[in-house]
C-alpha cells in the first residue's frame, strides 16, 4: 500500500484539536476515517478546501487559505480535496466546484445502490450523506395525529398565524415545480402566503422557536439536524411532506490532489456499506444508499427531489421568485 494511504486521524480531547500521524494499514485506515468523519460534526471546526481550520481563524474563504490552521496534516491534504462538503445553502458555489476543470470524475461500482439523483452518473459528484426536509411541530401543543401530513393541510384555517417559514426556501418552489408543474406550484404558494406566516432565516432558529412554543409549526427544516435536538429532550415531532426533498452534502474528487490514492480510498470507503451505515446510525445522517437503516425513522423515505448541483445555476432565481410569491421580507 502506498505511504499516502497510511494516515490516520486522532483527537486530543484534553486540549486544542490536533491531528497526529500514526502508522496505518488497510485494517486501521477505516477506523481513522471514522474519527475524521466524527470531527466534521465538532463545534468550531469547518472544512475549507483542503484543510481543517478553526472557525475563528483568519480564513480567506475564496482561496481556502488560513492563517491559523488547526492541525495542518497530510490526512487533510489527502482527504480534503476529496471532501468538498459544499453547503446546501450555497449551491451556486457547489455548482461551480463541479466544473470539469476542477474535479476528477470517479464513477463507482454499484452506483445503482444509491437513489437516482443523489450522484452524478459520470462520477463528478457523490452524496456523502443528506439531510431530509421536514415539517417540525411542538408536541406539547400538537398531537402527532393532529399534525399536518401534507402541504394542502397547511392551508387549513387552524394553522393560520401559527407557522414559520424560511424566506429563502427557493428549493421548495423548485421541488414543487418539478413534481406539480410551475402553475400549480405558484398557485399553491400564493394560497400559503395568505396564512399569516412568520419568517425566520435558518433551521436552527426555527427549531428553537418551535421548541419554545412561540410558533408550534415550522414548515421546512433539516430533519436529521433537529431530531438530534429532540434526543436531548426538546418537545419536537416531524412530518415529511410530499414531494420529499433531500439536500446532499457533496463529495468530490479534486484533480491534482496531492495524495490521490488516499483521496480515492476515502471516496470509495465513504460510499461503502460500512461507512454509509456508520453515518446513518451513529451520526444520524440521511443516507442516499438504498436500504440503509436510519437512526431517525421519521426520515426513512425515498427522495422525490434532490437539491443537487444542477439547481445551483438557478437557485438565486428560485429564491427571488419564492420571496416574491410569498411576500417574504
Amino acid at each position: 500500500m502506498d505511504d499516502d494511504s497510511g494516515v490516520g486521524c486522532e483527537i486530543d480531547r484534553g486540549g486544542p484539536a490536533r491531528l497526529h500521524e500514526r502508522p496505518a494499514c488497510a485494517g486501521s485506515l477505516q477506523p481513522g476515517l471514522m474519527e475524521c468523519l466524527q470531527r466534521l460534526d465538532e463545534p468550531g471546526i469547518a472544512v475549507v478546501e483542503h484543510m481543517i481550520v478553526r472557525e475563528d481563524a483568519d480564513v480567506d474563504r475564496s482561496s481556502g487559505k488560513a492563517s491559523d490552521v488547526c492541525g495542518m496534516h497530510p490526512v487533510i491534504d489527502a482527504l480534503g480535496p476529496a471532501l468538498v462538503a459544499a453547503s446546501h445553502a450555497g449551491l451556486e458555489v457547489h455548482d461551480a466546484r463541479v466544473g470539469r476543470d476542477l474535479v476528477q470524475p470517479q464513477p463507482i461500482a454499484g452506483a445503482k445502490r444509491f437513489y437516482d439523483g443523489t450522484y452524478d452518473p459520470d462520477g463528478y459528484w457523490h452524496s456523502m450523506y443528506y439531510l431530509t426536509t421536514a415539517l417540525i411541530y411542538n408536541t406539547n401543543s400538537i398531537k402527532a395525529e393532529q399534525a399536518p401530513k401534507s402541504y394542502d393541510e397547511l392551508l387549513s384555517p387552524a394553522w393560520k398565524g401559527k407557522m414559520l417559514f424560511d424566506p429563502e426556501a427557493g428549493f421548495i418552489l423548485a421541488a414543487m415545480e418539478e413534481s406539480w408543474g410551475r402553475e400549480k406550484a405558484v398557485a399553491y404558494l400564493t394560497k400559503l402566503a395568505k396564512q399569516d406566516l412568520s419568517y425566520r432565516r435558518g433551521g436552527t432558529l426555527t427549531t428553537q422557536v418551535v421548541t419554545s412554543g412561540e410558533y408550534p409549526v415550522g414548515i421546512a427544516i433539516n430533519g436529521e439536524t433537529s431530531a438530534a435536538i429532540r434526543e436531548k429532550g426538546a418537545p419536537l415531532g416531524f412530518k415529511v411532506l410530499a414531494p420529499t426533498i433531500v439536500k446532499p452534502e457533496g463529495l468530490f474528487l479534486a484533480k491534482n490532489a496531492p495524495h490521490p490514492h488516499a483521496a480515492l480510498l476515502f471516496v470509495e470507503w465513504v460510499l461503502s456499506d460500512e461507512a454509509q451505515s456508520f453515518l446513518a446510525t451513529s451520526l444520524g445522517k440521511g443516507s442516499a444508499m438504498k436500504g440503509v437503516r436510519s437512526k431517525f425513522k421519521d426520515f426513512q423515505v425515498k427522495p422525490d427531489f434532490v437539491v443537487s448541483p444542477k439547481l445551483g445555476a438557478n437557485l438565486q432565481n428560485y429564491i427571488q421568485d419564492f420571496r416574491k410569491i410569498m411576500g417574504a421580507p
